[in-house]
């Protein structure tokens, strides 16, 4: 905040204020995961409504800063904020659940839903830490309505894929339920609020279904006993000393997880998930919000609320002396994004120049790749969101941009240095860039995980190696910026080169073993691709199609049946041969996912067998449709996106 000393006012900020005790607790979709309360209190004396910005410099000011002219604004911290958030269509049940639904239409025929619920890991007892978070994981598993993952099978099937559209959170304070459905069809909303309304009451919790989901909430507890989880669990301490907090990470205990009994999760969804603690928030491109309100009372209105529900307890920090900070950059809602690449990349030179020519982009960045020091240049660009990068890769260069509108000339301005600045390092500069790569390499090969995905490429594609240029460039742009009627430049790609690799040609299983502070497994399997020229712009889509469809499939073995994985990623490479519309393809398809390492192979097993039946029985019509579905859904929803790869 800007002031003039001239100007009477008294500005109190940072000052400690009497705890706000709200009449409601407003869940966004967007911001429920975020507590932020932020308190400035003016007292004015003479002028109301007074610019921040004197009179005579205000136009100066804002030209140079781009600040608005601030007024001085008069609040009554004692005064309690209105119980209607703005813009939404907010209400009450006769049940005590909350609703509000706000109208969005972007993107076109999409809705955004969620179940608030006020219950947290900061409520569990002792042998009940992790809890709240097996519960959230039951509820896609069972309900009074879907038995053995139906849910995950029905909101797949109307092109809400699981994890993207549909999801769970677990925090200290709340567990909120959030699904992302097309609304083009009357039903499907319908549908989507009435699964909602199963989470909020009709969870199953039975022996059967704790052990399923156990290996998968392991699972995400083991992916979170790393370097960096460690390390956010120590700040997540530090910062809640001395609360209930401090001891309730909502992932809870590794011997809670494994051990907990049925019982004692039935008690605490019973004891705690009443309507009175929840909120249904639907936000999305639909014709009016009664409608909506409409729908939530036909699901949730015929539930009854509890009589004898406890309240919400509430938990304070301690106060402390030390001042402690975070800070966060947020980038700015509306930019612009740019790319230009050029064909011909690292396939195209000789294995002799590879390590000298890998090199020259470190060292560029170190020197300065526009012609100035990093530390200068971040000098020049202050105040200023023009953010430009390189990438070199098998088969071309790219530059890529982000920017803000007001910043897109500097932006431009840099890619032109790009191209205009002979970069020449030193000696001292090199010395400097060869310590700093091998103090880099050395920590890499500390790390389990690269060692494995050293190794799988090791497997995988033998000593192949990579190399880059620079050559003519094709620009694409987006963000208002009209496309031109004809091509920029020209190129050829008939005259670049395959990579130099061949896939084995027997069956490798091999183990990598790496030390470990606590122990992870990870896995992969990877499976030679080959297209043929005839047909293949059209596999190309095919083999798409067929990687989400064995992802679902294993997620679906490996978790929804045997209950051992969190979750399972399917990738697809090919770009073993140059780009092109009338040659063959080929590459790889990998599946991922972590476990115990006590199952992985096991796992291994499975998963193959599961390929296998595929391979020999065919997908199923209904897993056909539901691939289809979700990636038509995908499609649409990219169309209305600002970017592009």
């Amino acid at each position: 905040v800007l002031l003039d000393q001239k100007e009477k006012a008294d500005c109190y900020y940072g000052t400690r204020l009497p705890p706000y005790k709200p009449k409601h607790v407003v869940t966004d979709p967007i911001i429920h995961r975020f507590q932020l309360r932020f308190c400035l209190c003016v007292r004015e004396r003479e002028k109301p409504h007074m610019d921040l910005l004197p009179a005579e410099t205000s136009s100066e000011i804002v030209k140079k800063h781009r600040f608005r002219s601030l007024k001085l604004v008069d609040l009554n911290y004692e005064q309690l904020l209105s119980d209607v958030p703005y813009g939404s269509d907010y209400g009450k049940l006769d049940n005590g659940l909350n609703y509000y639904v706000r109208l969005n239409s972007k993107p076109k025929m999409r809705a955004a839903l969620a179940l608030a619920v006020k219950v947290g890991s900061v409520l569990e007892e002792e042998e009940e830490r992790g809890v709240a978070h097996i519960v959230e994981h039951l509820a896609f598993s069972a309900t009074k309505k879907y038995t053995n993952h139906d849910i995950v099978k029905f909101l797949e099937s109307i092109g809400a894929e699981f994890g993207a559209c549909q999801n769970a959170v677990t925090s200290a304070d709340e567990t909120v339920y959030e699904l992302f459905v097309p609304v083009d069809k009357p039903e499907l909303l319908s549908q989507a609020i009435s699964v909602l309304a199963e989470f909020s009451s009709e969870i199953r919790v039975s022996a059967e279904d704790l052990e399923k989901e156990r290996g998968a909430v392991m699972e995400e507890y083991r992916a979170n006993r790393n370097a960096n989880g460690r390390m956010q669990d120590a700040h997540w301490l530090l910062m809640m000393e001395g609360s209930k907090y401090a001891d309730r990470l909502p992932i809870g205990l590794e011997k809670v997880i494994r051990t907990v009994s049925p019982e004692i999760v039935k008690r605490f969804y019973t004891k705690w998930y009443h309507l009175q603690n929840m909120a249904v928030i639907a936000v999305g491109d639909f014709s009016d919000t009664k409608s909506v309100v409409d729908l939530i009372k036909t699901h949730f209105g015929s539930k009854v609320s509890a009589t004898d529900y406890l309240d919400i307890p509430r938990f304070l920090v301690p106060s402390h002396e030390e001042p402690r900070f975070s800070c966060f950059v947020e980038s700015e809602a509306a930019g612009v994004l740019f790319t230009g690449y050029a064909y011909g990349g690292l396939s195209e030179l000789p294995e002799s120049e590879y390590i000298s020519c890998s090199m020259g982009s470190t060292i560029a960045g170190e020197i300065g790749v526009f012609g100035y020091r990093p530390s200068m240049l971040l000098d020049m660009l202050a105040g200023k969101r023009a953010e430009i990068g390189t990438k070199l890769g098998a088969y071309m260069r790219t530059f890529y941009g982000d920017c803000s509108p007001t910043d897109l000339e500097t932006a431009l301005q840099l890619v032109y240095q790009l191209f205009a600045t002979k970069v020449v390092p030193g000696e001292e500069d090199i010395k400097i860039v060869m310590q700093m790569s091998e103090e880099s390499i050395n920590a890499q090969e500390r790390d389990p995980y690269t060692v494995f995905a050293n190794r799988v490429r090791e497997l995988n594609y033998g000593n192949s190696y990579f190399f880059r240029v620079m050559a003519c460039v094709v620009h694409l742009m987006v963000g208002g910026i009209p496309r031109p009627s004809e091509p920029i430049l020209k190129y050829n790609r008939d005259d670049l080169k395959g990579l130099p690799f061949t896939f084995p040609n027997t069956i490798i299983r091999e183990v990598v073993r790496s030390p470990m502070v606590e122990a992870q497994c990870s896995v992969q399997l990877c499976f030679p691709v080959e297209l043929k020229n005839e047909k293949m712009m059209e596999d190309v889509h095919f083999t798409g199609f067929l990687s989400k469809l064995i992802e679902a499939k294993i997620i679906q073995v490996l978790r929804f049946k045997h209950g051992q994985i969190y979750s399972a990623g399917v990738s697809v490479f090919l770009g073993g041969n140059k780009p092109s519309r009338v040659g063959n393809a080929r590459g790889d398809i990998s599946v991922n996912f972590s476990c115990d390492p006590d199952v992985a192979l096991a796992l291994v097993d499975l998963s193959l067998d599961e390929i296998l039946r595929l391979q020999e029985e065919g997908p199923s019509d209904a897993d056909i449709l539901t691939v289809l579905e979700i990636e038509q859904r995908a499609h649409e929803n990219g169309l209305q996106m600002s970017y592009f790869s």
